[in-house]
Protein backbone atom coordinates (compact mmCIF):
# COMPACT_ATOMS: atom_id res chain seq x y z
CA UNK A 1 0.00 0.00 0.00
CA UNK A 2 1.37 3.45 -0.76
CA UNK A 3 0.48 4.74 2.73
CA UNK A 4 1.81 1.70 4.60
CA UNK A 5 0.21 -1.48 5.85
CA UNK A 6 -1.64 -1.65 9.13
CA UNK A 7 -2.12 -4.40 11.69
CA UNK A 8 -5.09 -4.01 14.05
CA UNK A 9 -5.17 -6.07 17.28
CA UNK A 10 -8.08 -6.30 19.76
CA UNK A 11 -8.00 -7.69 23.30
CA UNK A 12 -11.39 -8.64 24.70
CA UNK A 13 -9.95 -10.42 27.75
CA UNK A 14 -10.24 -8.87 31.24
CA UNK A 15 -7.41 -6.56 32.34
CA UNK A 16 -4.62 -8.14 34.38
CA UNK A 17 -4.70 -11.53 32.69
CA UNK A 18 -4.02 -12.96 29.29
CA UNK A 19 -2.78 -10.52 26.61
CA UNK A 20 -3.19 -10.60 22.82
CA UNK A 21 -0.27 -9.99 20.46
CA UNK A 22 0.12 -10.32 16.70
CA UNK A 23 2.96 -10.06 14.22
CA UNK A 24 3.24 -9.71 10.48
CA UNK A 25 5.73 -12.19 9.08
CA UNK A 26 7.35 -12.38 5.66
CA UNK A 27 8.59 -15.46 3.92
CA UNK A 28 12.38 -15.63 3.50
CA UNK A 29 12.95 -18.02 0.60
CA UNK A 30 16.73 -18.06 1.15
CA UNK A 31 16.23 -19.58 4.61
CA UNK A 32 12.93 -21.35 3.79
CA UNK A 33 11.49 -19.75 6.91
CA UNK A 34 9.10 -17.05 8.12
CA UNK A 35 10.49 -14.00 9.91
CA UNK A 36 8.66 -11.30 11.85
CA UNK A 37 8.60 -7.84 10.26
CA UNK A 38 6.83 -6.13 13.16
CA UNK A 39 4.51 -6.97 16.02
CA UNK A 40 1.89 -5.24 18.09
CA UNK A 41 0.31 -5.89 21.51
CA UNK A 42 -3.33 -4.98 22.05
CA UNK A 43 -4.21 -2.52 24.80
CA UNK A 44 -4.92 -4.62 27.86
CA UNK A 45 -8.53 -5.43 28.64
CA UNK A 46 -9.99 -2.97 26.18
CA UNK A 47 -12.23 -3.50 23.22
CA UNK A 48 -10.59 -0.56 21.46
CA UNK A 49 -8.43 -1.66 18.50
CA UNK A 50 -4.68 -1.13 18.74
CA UNK A 51 -3.31 -0.07 15.37
CA UNK A 52 0.28 -0.59 14.24
CA UNK A 53 1.43 0.78 10.89
CA UNK A 54 4.49 -0.39 9.00
CA UNK A 55 5.70 -0.16 5.41
CA UNK A 56 5.94 -3.50 3.65
CA UNK A 57 7.26 -3.64 0.07
CA UNK A 58 4.53 -4.38 -2.49
CA UNK A 59 4.39 -8.03 -3.49
CA UNK A 60 5.98 -9.36 -0.27
CA UNK A 61 4.53 -12.74 0.74
CA UNK A 62 3.16 -12.28 4.27
CA UNK A 63 1.04 -13.92 6.96
CA UNK A 64 -0.18 -12.84 10.40
CA UNK A 65 0.64 -14.76 13.57
CA UNK A 66 -1.61 -14.02 16.55
CA UNK A 67 -1.30 -15.43 20.06
CA UNK A 68 -2.64 -15.06 23.59
CA UNK A 69 -0.07 -15.04 26.38
CA UNK A 70 0.44 -14.42 30.07
CA UNK A 71 4.06 -13.98 31.07
CA UNK A 72 5.97 -16.75 29.31
CA UNK A 73 2.89 -18.97 28.89
CA UNK A 74 1.09 -19.15 25.55
CA UNK A 75 -2.56 -20.21 25.71
CA UNK A 76 -3.42 -20.11 22.03
CA UNK A 77 -1.90 -19.12 18.69
CA UNK A 78 -2.88 -19.20 15.03
CA UNK A 79 -1.66 -18.13 11.58
CA UNK A 80 -3.58 -16.44 8.80
CA UNK A 81 -3.59 -17.57 5.22
CA UNK A 82 -0.69 -16.19 3.19
CA UNK A 83 -1.16 -13.20 0.95
CA UNK A 84 0.90 -10.56 -0.85
CA UNK A 85 1.26 -7.05 0.55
Amino acid sequence: MPNGDQLVVDDYTPAGGWRVRASVQKYNSGKDAWQALFSCTAKEGQSVPTKCAQDIPEGTLVRVHVWMYEGSNTKWDAYSATTHA
